[in-house]
């Protein structure tokens, strides 16, 4: 995704997933949980680990079908770490 900025509404529609939170946020990449920045994307693969969600920079977050709502726009998915190569 580097050459292109996609908004979270694409970014739902490529990995088939469903998004709860503002469509037309701008994403520049993905990175890790720990070091994304305010306009990428990052994942969570085990829902256990939802307490991060609030800890993370990143302007949103692929998460598994059973997180329901966080404190940033996600988009859930079946396998977070399928969707974030697609997204990568």
């Amino acid at each position: 995704m580097s050459a292109q900025q996609l908004t979270l509404q694409e970014i739902a529609v490529l990995v088939d997933g469903q998004l709860t939170g503002e469509p037309t946020i701008r994403i520049t990449g993905l990175n890790d949980l720990d070091q994304a920045g305010p306009t990428e994307i990052t994942f969570l693969a085990k829902a256990s680990r939802q307490e991060k969600i609030g800890s993370t920079r990143a302007a949103a977050l692929l998460v598994p079908m059973g997180i329901e709502k966080a404190s940033k726009p996600i988009i859930r998915v079946a396998d977070p770490y399928w969707a974030a190569t697609v997204v990568h």
